[in-house]
C-alpha cells in the first residue's frame, strides 16, 4: 500500500514539474484593448511615448515632450482573425527609402509582445523586405489564450491574411522564424506551404522537450514528462518548398546542435544550412550580408 501512495506522490510531482515547463514556455505581455498610450523607457532625460488609435491600435510614436518622431519606414496597424473567434493585432513594415522585394510573415520569440521585439527585424525592414509581425493569442492587443495549440492556429491566420491581401502578395513571400518562432514557422508550413514561396528560420530550437531539457538537471525527466504536441524536427520532413535554416555556431540561447537536429530530417530539394557568427538572433555585421543574400538567394 505504502508503494503505490509513492507511486501516486511521485506521478503528482512529475506532473507539476512538467506543467510548470509547458506554461513556461509562452511569456506573454497583454495589452487591455482600451490602452491608448504607453511610455517605454521612461528615464528623468529621455523617454519614448506611443499613442494607440482606433480599432486597430494604429501606433505613433512621440518623444518626452511630445514631438513625433520620425522614421525610415511605415507602421500599418491590421486586425485579422484566427480560429477558434480570437482578432490578432500585427504590424506591417516597409521601408521609405528602399525598394520593397520581399514579404516576410515573421514568426517572433515566445516572450513580451511584438513591439519589444520588433526590433529583431529592423535589419530586414532596412535592407527592403516588407515585414508583418503579429502578436499571437494574449499577447500584446491580440485576443485570446496563449497556448502552444492556439499558436498554430494564429500561424494559419497570419499566412492566409497576408497572402489574401494585394498589396503585400505581389511580390515573392517567405514565412520567417526566430527562436520559438522558428520551430512553430517550420510546423505552419507544413500545412501552409501551397501559399508561400519558401520557408526561413533562424536560431529555431528542434522539440519543445529538448528545449526543456537544455535548461534543467533532470533531463531525462523533462524529457519524459514535457508534451510535445508539435516539432520542427519532425515537421521539417513534410516541406518540399525552399528552405533556409540559420543558426549561429556562438548561440547560447538556442544551441547550435538544435539546428543541426531540424537540418537532419530536411527532405526539401532546395535548402541551405547557413552557419554564421554572433549571439543569438543578432548576427554579426557582416554575417548579415550573408544573410540577406542567402534570403535573395532561396526567394528566386
Amino acid at each position: 500500500m505504502r508503494i503505490k501512495y509513492i507511486f501516486y506522490f511521485l506521478f503528482l510531482v512529475c506532473l507539476n514539474f512538467s506543467c510548470a515547463f509547458n506554461k513556461n514556455f509562452l511569456r506573454p505581455i497583454s495589452y487591455k484593448s482600451s490602452m491608448d498610450k504607453l511610455v517605454v523607457n521612461k528615464t528623468a532625460t529621455d523617454s519614448l511615448i506611443i499613442k494607440y488609435v482606433g480599432e486597430t491600435h494604429q501606433p505613433t510614436f512621440y518623444d518626452k515632450n511630445l514631438v513625433p518622431k520620425e522614421f525610415d519606414y511605415t507602421i500599418e496597424s491590421a486586425n485579422f482573425k484566427a480560429k477558434p473567434n480570437s482578432t490578432l493585432n500585427g504590424w506591417v513594415l516597409k521601408s521609405k527609402t528602399v525598394a520593397p522585394k520581399a514579404t516576410l510573415i515573421y514568426f517572433r520569440g515566445n516572450g513580451s509582445n511584438m513591439l519589444y521585439q520588433f526590433s529583431l527585424i529592423m535589419p530586414y525592414v532596412k535592407k527592403g523586405y516588407q515585414v508583418f509581425i503579429f502578436d499571437y493569442s494574449g499577447f500584446g492587443f491580440s485576443e485570446g489564450k496563449a497556448t502552444r495549440k492556439q499558436l498554430l492556429l494564429d500561424g494559419y491566420a497570419a499566412v492566409d491574411y497576408i497572402c489574401a491581401r494585394k498589396d503585400l502578395a505581389d511580390l515573392p513571400i517567405a514565412i520567417f522564424g526566430q527562436s520559438y518562432g522558428g520551430n512553430l514557422a517550420i510546423c505552419v508550413a507544413a500545412i501552409k506551404q501551397d501559399k508561400i514561396k519558401a520557408i526561413i528560420t533562424e536560431g529555431a530550437f528542434n522539440s519543445h522537450k529538448e528545449l526543456a531539457a537544455f535548461g534543467s538537471k533532470a533531463k531525462f525527466m523533462t524529457r519524459l514528462f514535457v508534451a510535445e504536441i508539435y516539432s520542427s524536427e519532425k515537421e521539417v520532413s513534410k516541406i518540399t518548398k525552399p528552405l533556409l535554416i540559420i543558426h549561429s555556431q556562438e548561440d547560447k540561447t538556442i544551441p547550435f546542435y538544435m539546428g543541426e537536429r531540424i537540418v537532419k530530417n530536411v527532405k526539401a530539394d532546395r535548402f541551405e544550412f547557413l552557419k554564421i557568427q554572433g549571439v543569438h538572433l543578432k548576427p554579426n555585421e557582416k554575417d548579415f550580408d550573408l544573410v540577406d543574400k542567402a534570403i535573395m538567394n532561396i526567394l528566386k
